[in-house]
């Protein structure tokens, strides 16, 4: 790195902190934000709450 030489980012992170990104599945993310959507109901549907704090879907 310091060297110059261009690394991918799990190389980059594993060379300066020794740890790389765990890979999940598009469906391990789906079941997670199923789980908080059970558990933490929101009064106003997500994209409507989204749009109106002025974030981009």
């Amino acid at each position: 790195m310091l060297s110059g030489t261009r690394l991918s980012f799990d190389q980059e992170s594993r060379a300066l902190y020794d740890a790389v990104a765990p890979t999940l599945s598009e469906d391990h993310f789906r079941q997670v934000l199923g789980g908080l959507i059970v558990h933490c109901p929101a009064q106003v549907p997500w994209r409507t709450a989204t749009r109106s704090s002025g974030a981009s879907s």
